[in-house]
């Protein structure tokens, strides 16, 4: 595995984590935000549609349900 695939590898599993953690931590009705490399990935969980929104540099590339938070 060349190293620029290891780095992106953990940088992903990073955010993932770290989504995941906000999303678990937060009430049903509570929104979270979470920028990554200072704002270039963002991560956004609105309690009132219940949703979280994956954004990389402004643009949105993800858009799932929030099941915890429903």
């Amino acid at each position: 595995m060349s190293t620029t695939r290891r780095v992106l590898t953990a940088l992903a599993a990073t955010a993932l984590l770290s989504v995941g953690a906000a999303a678990l931590a937060a009430p049903a009705q509570a929104d979270v935000h979470a920028n990554v490399l200072g704002g270039v990935v963002t991560a956004n969980t609105n309690g009132t549609n219940g949703t979280i929104d994956v954004a990389l540099v402004g643009q949105t590339i993800l858009s799932l349900p929030n099941l915890l938070g429903l």
